[in-house]
């Protein structure tokens, strides 16, 4: 995920009614959660390489306002995988996040999709398979490179469903 990729998803985040984020792409995560009360400082020793840090942490709650500051935190893969459903590759081929050459892309993080609406091409024996979605819910990330190949049962997509 690029940079403005993740500034467009914080962005949306803010403005939702959303109280928690949480992301994961690759082998990075990203948790997100708006604030309640005010947070408790709290320290913990970090480990980096062989030097160890003293790391500031924000412990609280979500809030029911949506306009509230935003506290990140690493997230596990358990409570990821309860909080979106990922869309596999059917199929072996490559992967195509827009109809053709400087088009829009069928979907990009943050867009609301019906169950049967578009999200993707994959390109199999010059063959344009479109993939649709199983479900309806939020685009929560896109997670091959348009052009990228992709395996079968690679996941292309986490949706957080309706």
């Amino acid at each position: 995920m690029e940079l403005g990729d993740l500034l467009k998803l914080l962005e949306t985040f803010e403005k939702s009614d959303f109280t928690e984020l949480k992301v994961k792409l690759g082998g990075d995560s990203l948790s997100v959660s708006r604030l309640k009360e005010k947070p408790e400082k709290k320290h913990k020793s970090v480990k980096t390489g062989s030097a160890t840090e003293e790391v500031a942490s924000e412990a609280a709650a979500a809030p029911a306002l949506s306009s509230g500051p935003v506290s990140y935190a690493p997230a596990d893969k358990a409570s990821l995988d309860a909080v979106y459903t990922e869309v596999t590759s059917p199929i072996v081929g490559s992967f195509y996040s827009r109809p053709g050459e400087g088009e829009k892309p069928f979907v990009t993080v943050g867009d609301m999709v019906k169950k049967g609406d578009t999200l993707c091409i994959i390109e199999a024996m010059k063959i344009m398979n479109e993939i649709k979605s199983p479900y309806s819910g939020m685009v929560m990330a896109v997670l091959p490179e348009d052009g990228e190949m992709v395996d079968y049962g690679k996941a292309l997509f986490q949706i957080k469903e309706d």
